[in-house]
């Protein structure tokens, strides 16, 4: 108890001193004082609510300060990005940072792109792959852009890595080969967490042939990715799941291994980066694979699937609690049409689905507008893709949207492209925290 109490004591002193501070910046600069004020008396609210308690949610603040942040005029910016690091300093004896943004962020909407709130259109043909491939997994690491474990043309498995510099202006250069992967794989699922990526549950052969190994590099200071070497296994053969990443936790979202099944795999993030131990989770209402998950604020949505024997137009959703956790599963507004295989992304005020199959491949795009609470609207089509595919890859860079490769009638080398604003190039921050 001595101890909190000369804790305390400490952060009130460094509060007081930067508070002084503050109100000689505030009168030195021009601020927006209404959106600024209500972000600082949020700050201390948290602040003196919850040190009390020991349950400090550093990711909601950090959350609240970005959305704030992003709409400040130049002055509050100063000012705000001054106090940020004061207040990391302060607090760096209570608590200790966990992961926000971490997976695949144009997946993950916390409020990283807010420029983006129209149609995205004119699809246009780009320089293609190197190899037509479907099935593969896209990281954007620091101005680089990965395409890891993939099917070819002739439905062979392939260990192939190719990467490709994004440039100032957000373009794509030129694809080269990488190191390549420990093994063949394909229909895994990446993620970012700090300065690791990992791919978790594949499959080598396109015909079910589930395995349950992880692999993970290091990626370096340039973007590039070390040497890739193995991790602890999930707890079963999977493949076609869906990962997320909600501060501290990793999570595996319906997966196949010889049928479609609801099991929940999760495991918590270090503070390195580095995955812990695996466990399951509150099971899924449904049994399915091949889906999409994104994140819109606190929550999660489960959208495009399989189920045990045809596709769905069921969506759920499930809340993110304070803590990275998942709560209770439920339905929302169905998608128009039963339908997996897709790949989408998540811009200011919508989500976007691109690509897709039933019995066939479709070009016709779906779209839902996002409320301010992060749940959904209802479901509209959008401009269609310029071409019937399926099983693609999305990235948002800082300028325009990519869908690398997919599937036809067999795998394409194709790569469509539209102009997109607020985007990043690096988004290495978002995997940092």
């Amino acid at each position: 108890m001595n101890k909190f109490i000369k804790i305390l004591f400490k952060h009130i002193v460094s509060i007081l001193i930067a508070v002084s501070l503050l109100v000689t910046f505030a009168i030195s600069f021009p601020l927006n004082l209404p959106s600024w004020e209500s972000n600082i008396d949020w700050i201390f609210k948290q602040y003196f609510d919850k040190i009390l308690v020991n349950t400090w949610s550093t990711t909601d603040w950090k959350v609240k300060k970005s959305q704030t942040l992003l709409n400040q005029d130049c002055g509050s910016w100063k000012v705000l990005q001054w106090f940020s690091s004061v207040w990391d300093k302060m607090c760096v004896d209570l608590i200790s940072w966990t992961i926000v943004w971490a997976g695949q962020p144009w997946r993950q909407q916390y409020d990283i792109n807010t420029e983006q709130s129209t149609n995205i259109t004119w699809w246009t043909i780009w320089t293609s792959l190197p190899w037509a491939l479907r099935a593969s997994q896209a990281i954007v690491t620091k101005n680089r852009v990965y395409l890891l474990g993939w099917i070819n043309g002739s439905d062979s498995v392939l260990s192939t890595v190719y990467t490709a510099p994004i440039n100032a202006d957000g373009i794509l250069w030129t694809w080269t080969i990488s190191s390549s992967l420990p093994w063949i794989l394909a229909r895994s699922q990446a993620i970012v967490t700090k300065d690791r990526v990992y791919l978790l549950g594949w499959d080598i052969n396109n015909s079910g042939n589930t395995k349950s190994t992880v692999y993970t590099a290091p990626i370096n200071a340039d973007g590039t990715l070390w040497t890739w070497t193995t991790w602890t296994n999930l707890p079963w053969v999977l493949s076609h799941s869906q990962a997320i990443v909600t501060k501290n936790r990793v999570y595996l979202l319906g997966w196949y291994a010889g049928g479609s099944t609801s099991t929940v795999y999760t495991a918590p993030i270090n503070s390195d980066g580095t995955l812990w131990t695996w466990t399951t989770w509150t099971s899924l209402p449904w049994a399915f694979s091949f889906a999409q998950a994104i994140t819109t604020k606190n929550r999660v949505y489960l959208l495009a699937w399989w189920g045990r024997w045809l596709a769905t137009s069921k969506v759920y959703t499930a809340p993110i609690n304070s803590d990275g956790t998942l709560w209770e599963w439920t339905t929302e507004t169905d998608l128009p049409w039963r339908l997996y295989r897709s790949t989408s992304i998540v811009t200011k005020n919508r989500v976007f689905l691109f690509g897709w199959g039933n019995t066939w491949t479709i070009a016709t795009v779906y779209t839902a507008p996002i409320n301010s609470d992060g749940t959904l609207w209802e479901w509209t089509t959008w401009t269609s893709l310029p071409w019937v595919y399926a099983e693609s890859q999305a990235i948002v860079t800082s300028s325009r949207v990519y869908l690398l490769g997919g599937y036809r009638v067999d795998a394409i080398s194709t790569v469509y492209t539209a102009p997109i604003s607020g985007g990043l190039n690096d988004y290495s921050s978002y995997y940092n925290y």
